[in-house]
């Protein structure tokens, strides 16, 4: 329930960042931000950028907590505001919806206008996400592992293969460096008509540590295999596993790239053309020749 101009913006700024992080993108939705323009400094309520195919898009967003329909004056500010500051998308979210001359003024001036009933509804948002984020696909990636998960519908559901033997009371969980060993692992099982194969990216390795620390499993890293009898490889513990193969844990003073100035070839750093030039005969006249006739061209 929105209550106050607070949860208004704290909820817009929540639903933008559920929308653009369902695999941790790493797009922030920050609030209360102040962008330059041409005439002046702007306060704006909501705000995120991201860059997508070499272009940057920058979204500023006002949120509007009032008891009646927006009209043209209200929203005019703002519409001049991202007139002023340039290169952004403007945004409006009303509690209480816009009166007619406010949509014509907004739609000349390429605003966007919504209420709180367009904002996702929270159980929606929450199934979404969970989709998105909990449960892999078949097109994500394993970065670096693939793991077995258990069919359900269309999908696979929250349960990984796990080995029938555990250890010291503890379950078993095969992470395979390769989808094709992990295919040649699940032709082999008599489980294969029950487990799909899954790739791990980084935003969900976080996340499947996350999700099984209560349980606290083992993992174990695969060595090709075909089955379980023949299975060789190395027990880990899930902290040991974000240590090691987790990027987010790699600071910045762990490793720096450097690059060094490349050496001449030459001592004096003669270019060919002066190296020619200097030679004596008719032979490096004529080919410091042709490289001045070729720079002119």
């Amino acid at each position: 329930m929105l209550k106050t101009w607070n949860d208004l913006e704290t909820y817009t700024q929540y639903v933008y960042s559920t929308l653009l992080n369902p695999r941790d993108n790493g797009v922030e939705v920050s609030r209360n931000v102040v962008l330059k323009g041409l005439k002046g400094e702007y306060q704006i309520d909501v705000f995120y950028q991201f860059e997508h195919a070499g272009f940057i898009h920058r979204v500023a967003i006002e949120c509007k907590y009032h008891n009646r329909p927006l009209d043209r004056d209200t929203i005019m500010p703002f519409c001049n505001k991202i007139t002023d500051i340039g290169n952004i998308i403007g945004v409006i979210v009303s509690k209480s919806g816009y009166q007619s001359g406010a949509k014509e003024y907004a739609e000349k001036h390429g605003i966007t206008l919504l209420t709180t009933e367009d904002l996702p509804k929270f159980n929606i948002l929450v199934a979404d996400y969970l989709i998105n984020s909990i449960l892999p696909t078949k097109d994500w990636i394993g970065e670096p592992f693939w793991i077995l998960m258990e069919r359900e519908e269309d999908n696979v559901s929250g349960s990984y293969y796990k080995f029938t033997q555990k250890h010291n009371g503890r379950d078993v969980i095969p992470l395979f460096f390769s989808k094709r060993e992990a295919i040649d692992f699940l032709n082999e099982s008599e489980q294969s008509l029950h487990f799909a194969i899954r790739g791990i990216p980084q935003h969900y390795l976080k996340r499947l540590i996350a999700i099984t620390e209560r349980l606290k499993p083992l993992f174990f890293l695969m060595l090709p295999a075909l089955n379980e009898e023949q299975a060789k490889g190395l027990l880990i513990e899930p902290t040991e596993l974000m240590k090691r193969y987790l990027l987010s844990e790699i600071s910045a003073e762990e490793y720096q790239e450097f690059y060094v100035k490349r050496k001449s070839h030459y001592k004096n750093e003669l270019t060919l053309l002066k190296i020619l030039k200097a030679m004596k005969g008719k032979i490096g006249e004529e080919l410091a020749g042709k490289i001045l006739k070729n720079k002119k061209r």
